[in-house]
């Protein structure tokens, strides 16, 4: 039998100047060989169709005086080597399955876990998506392959290629998931006990949830979109249904949690069987991150976001123990106690794919997905050496966003735009972060022009990156930016404006660096996980400390012998002070 090759580092093919590098799939066993001092390595690649091959390699670590050093060495050695393979080859490495052999040894483990660590260098130096692997097998070569075949088990089967699959475990528990997945992971790394759990999806049920609670509480339903008695049954069944199959006995998340969180109107039919089954002492915490119009359910009290809203607080939220609101005054109903109401925005993850810097040979891959995305839309590819300007918006699916996007591509061919329609793209990208990343990133202006908005953290996201912004005052966007120092604030609807902004930004490039330099150093640590993760931490410390009954948001007894968390604030000024 041949032996492995090594990696190759070098090619005579030759590339068409708009090549896509190709999705590859890395898996990695090493170990260290303490008697020679080298680190032995295997890569074993496959194409996500098949195995390409297998390659073994060493590091040599004589010349590295300390354990320390020699980690560090190796580590760098080997992501260098990766680097370079890839580089030679024009490949995309997507993921990297790591299996590990430790013997028994403390500063091995430091390797993969200890900060920076290997699986977070492939991540922010290689934008590959990390697996470390449990793998066991006789040989290097074996390792690596099975570290592959596993880690590959976990992506969905969409291109770019390295998003990873939702995994939902027996108890409709989300094991790998904007927000909530970087929440999620922090507290895995602090070995915090939380968990995520998502309701059985019913399409049914999705009308109701999004047409009529979501919509209508943001006031953006047509006037005759009603809530019915036969949505309301359907509604309460799927609820009981979700707590019933999944989460109701002795050993479920309802009866052995000391705080819940119940996020949005969709799952807030659960709240009454929490009362139930939980213990008394359990703390339920409600989290709305929608717009609630307030101010049309104080005009027109019997009008549509007032008959929802009160459906759901008559039946369900009233039951919670503390309410929490993105921090906009509106978007608190004046039924709530406002003892009983925190003030939380959402917020972004620094690390994540939206967010981390990407080198220079990761951008133009994304650059050139995204054209390839666009050619294969029907729409026109960008010249990314152009400055530009973008707008990042979904095309919900529930509020007509399939006919908004061709009535876009129809408006831009009409002819009130022939002079500039090869000027304007279109174009509907798969969930990738790292494609956003790049292409909010490298824009001269971003553009938010929201006419209702709940908070929008993409405006937080543009403004770290040094982009400045230019927005509605809609919603929580306000929030984000300093007016003329990190971007502009426009009234809703007023386009001349904006259009004024942007000839002003393109016409003087000195206010349009210092408008960037200001949005990069002024953005607020309060829209990003860390702090998102404290202002959790208190909440449910604070709560639990309560040792009334609970009673439920409306009860004025409950809420005299309770702990002070609320009365309206942000949850960061109840626990920091400068």
């Amino acid at each position: 039998m041949p032996s492995m090759p090594s990696l190759p580092l070098e090619t005579s093919r030759r590339f068409s100047k708009v090549y896509v590098p190709q999705p590859i799939y890395l898996g990695l066993d090493i170990q260290f060989n303490r008697q020679k001092d080298l680190v032995e390595y295997c890569i074993c690649t496959q194409d996500a169709s098949y195995s390409v091959n297998s390659y073994l390699g060493d590091i040599s670590l004589v010349e590295q005086k300390t354990e320390a050093e020699k980690l560090l060495f190796g580590e760098q050695q080997l992501i260098n080597t990766i680097r370079r393979y890839a580089d030679a080859q024009h490949f995309k490495i997507q993921t990297v399955g790591i299996g590990f052999q430790v013997d028994n040894d403390a500063d091995d483990s430091d390797l993969l876990f200890k900060p920076p660590s290997l699986a977070s260098k492939f991540w922010l130096e290689l934008d590959a998506v990390p697996f470390i692997i449990h793998t066991t097998g006789s040989s290097l070569g074996v390792r690596a392959c099975s570290a592959l075949r596993k880690s590959t088990t976990w992506l969905s089967p969409q291109f770019p290629g390295n998003i990873p699959r939702i995994n939902v475990k027996l108890r409709h528990e989300v094991e790998v998931a904007l927000m909530r997945h970087a929440l999620i992971r922090l507290f895995r790394l602090l070995n915090i006990d939380a968990h995520w759990y998502v309701a059985k999806p019913k399409p049914e049920v999705f009308d109701i949830t999004k047409r009529k609670f979501h919509n209508v509480l943001q006031g953006v339903a047509p006037p005759d979109v009603r809530l019915t008695d036969a949505d309301k049954v359907v509604f309460r069944k799927w609820s009981d249904e979700n707590v019933n199959h999944y989460w109701n006995d002795a050993e479920g998340p309802l009866c052995t949690s000391d705080v819940i969180v119940i996020d949005d109107p969709q799952v807030s039919g659960i709240i009454p069987h929490i009362k139930r089954l939980a213990k008394s002492s359990t703390k339920i915490i409600y989290r709305s991150h929608i717009e609630i119009r307030a101010d049309l359910i104080r005009q027109y009290p019997t009008g549509p976001q007032a008959e929802t809203w009160h459906y759901l607080w008559d039946n369900f939220i009233r039951h919670a123990d503390l309410f929490i609101s993105h921090p906009v005054s509106n978007f608190v109903p004046d039924d709530l106690p406002l003892d009983k109401v925190v003030l939380m925005p959402a917020t972004t993850d620094p690390l994540d794919g939206l967010n981390k810097a990407m080198e220079d040979r990761d951008i133009l891959y994304y650059q050139l997905v995204f054209n390839r995305t666009c050619s294969d839309q029907g729409s026109r590819e960008v010249d990314w050496r152009r400055p530009y300007i973008v707008q990042v918006a979904r095309f919900d699916p529930s509020k007509d966003g399939a006919i908004i996007y061709e009535q876009a591509h129809k408006l831009v061919q009409s002819d009130r735009f022939t002079h500039i329609n090869g000027d304007i793209t279109v174009a509907r990208l798969p969930p990738c972060d790292q494609l956003l990343n790049v292409v909010l990133r490298g824009a001269y202006v971003a553009l938010q022009l929201s006419s209702r908005e709940g908070f929008e953290v993409k405006v937080t996201e543009a403004l770290s990156k040094g982009v400045p912004v230019i927005a509605f005052e809609s919603g929580g966007i306000p929030l984000q930016i300093k007016h003329d120092f990190s971007g502009y604030l426009v009234p809703v609807g007023e386009t001349g404006a904006v259009a004024t902004l942007l000839f002003e930004l393109f016409s003087n490039r000195d206010l349009r660096s210092r408008l960037s330099e200001t949005a990069k150093n002024s953005v607020n640590e309060d829209y990003f996980t860390p702090v998102n993760a404290i202002n959790w931490l208190f909440l449910c410390n604070k709560i639990s400390e309560n040792v009334n009954d609970g009673k439920g948001l409306d009860d004025a007894g409950s809420r005299r012998d309770s702990v002070r968390i609320g009365h309206g604030k942000w949850v960061k000024h109840l626990w920091y002070s400068v």
